[in-house]
């Protein structure tokens, strides 16, 4: 016979009983998160409806918000309220409100609610959608939504992609691309002690500055992005362009990519993508389309034009549209149309090279690991 204490058993059920009626360390009671989420929509509904009533921006010195806080950061936490309070109190004056209806600066920003909830709806749930098997939810319905933006903006089949925060991520990306392709295994090798001649990528002069970031990034250089003039319209010269890349041809450079505006950040002029399309097509030279600004528009049927000769087979190689809501999330494509580049890809890889809500190529790793 074995003889044995309940004791300890007991105890643990209680110990358990216990932790059931614990909250996890550090988090907020339940009926009190419930409560502060009432709150928080309270304060958002009423934020949106009183914004006319609030300076576009704020009047004050730099320092004078810092001057407010405190130095060091508080031993324990502050109720909701009082943090709610300080949001009042010393956030919301001292921000450039971009919703503002009187804001005219950079680009035209729509808080929408529909954005908002959103954004409420995806915070909780947490995605991490690095492959298919991180959140297949994820990246199931970014697929599907993708290719119904690319049947609106009237983008051929051939053209796929993935969701991105930025257009100047987009933009990286694309121009990642169009290196891998010039220098194949770049990404594996690097571009050191390759014997590659040094690539120029070009823009007009009043396209964003995303080229130069991307340039310094991707190890390109960013005094191999060449700047080039701009005509009476405010759109890349195509003379000026076809000229400075003759020029640096004769000296040995190696063009690489055009970057056409479809909506400048500062006039929202729109390059003439067919002329520039015809320049890259003899210079074997990728073609990207900066449509962040105004690539989206191509959806309505007034704007048709923006699109002009854009969804010709092949004429550019990707393309980058934002679709804006509560956040910029951005649209951007690239068709899988250099039969070299393609050809020189695993079929399992292949998926399709780039496009994005943002921009730039899906990474083949994620089709490898999902």
């Amino acid at each position: 016979m074995i003889f044995a204490t309940t004791a300890p058993l007991k105890q643990g059920v209680n110990e358990i009983e216990t932790m059931k009626d614990q909250q996890p360390l550090g988090d907020t009671p339940r009926e009190e998160f419930r409560k502060q989420l009432h709150e928080l929509a309270d304060w958002v509904a009423d934020f949106r409806e009183n914004i006319e009533s609030l300076r576009v921006a704020p009047g004050e010195k730099p320092g004078a918000i810092r001057a407010q806080l405190p130095a060091q950061g508080p031993e324990e936490g502050e109720s909701f309220e009082k943090i709610l309070g300080d949001v009042d109190r010393l956030i919301v004056p001292g921000m450039v409100h971009w919703s503002h209806p009187m804001f005219l600066g950079y680009f035209g920003w729509t808080t929408t609610a529909p954005g908002i909830l959103g954004e409420i709806i995806s915070v909780p749930l947490n995605v991490n959608a690095m492959t298919w098997r991180t959140c297949p939810a994820a990246t199931e319905l970014e697929t599907v939504v993708i290719d119904w933006l690319r049947q609106w903006l009237g983008l051929p089949d051939e053209f796929g992609g993935v969701v991105y925060d930025t257009a100047s991520v987009g933009i990286m990306h694309a121009l990642a691309a169009a290196r891998e392709e010039a220098a194949p295994f770049t990404r594996k090798f690097g571009l050191i002690n390759r014997d590659l001649p040094r690539f120029r990528i070009y823009t007009s002069d009043e396209a964003h500055s995303a080229a130069e970031k991307a340039a310094i990034t991707l190890g390109i250089g960013e005094e191999n992005v060449q700047r080039v003039e701009t005509d009476a319209d405010f759109r890349i010269d195509v003379d000026a362009l076809r000229k400075t890349i003759a020029r640096d041809v004769r000296h040995n450079f190696r063009p690489l990519a055009v970057i056409a505006t479809v909506g400048t950040t500062s006039s929202a002029s729109v390059d003439p993508v067919p002329e520039i399309a015809k320049i890259c097509r003899e210079q074997k030279m990728w073609l990207h389309i900066d449509g962040a600004y105004g690539g989206a528009f191509a959806m309505v049927p007034e704007y048709k034009w923006a699109s002009k000769g854009r969804t010709r087979r092949f004429l550019c190689r990707s393309i980058l549209a934002c679709f804006t809501s509560a956040t910029s999330s951005v649209c951007a494509a690239c068709s899988p149309s250099c039969p070299k580049f393609c050809a020189a890809t695993p079929s399992k890889e292949r998926r399709i090279t780039w496009i994005t809500a943002s921009s730039s190529v899906v990474d083949s790793a994620r089709s490898k690991r999902g």
